[in-house]
């Protein structure tokens, strides 16, 4: 029980890091248009 609570713990930790990192990539490519256009 402990062990699958740290590895659920361990797993969300990680999405939401990485989570973070695609919201600042995002947001960079937002304030540059000419990239934006290109990726939609």
């Amino acid at each position: 029980m402990n062990k699958e609570w740290f590895n659920s713990r361990a797993k969300i930790n990680y999405f939401d890091k990485g989570y973070l990192v695609i919201c600042a990539v995002l947001s960079v490519i937002e304030q540059q248009s000419p990239l934006n256009s290109t990726y939609r």
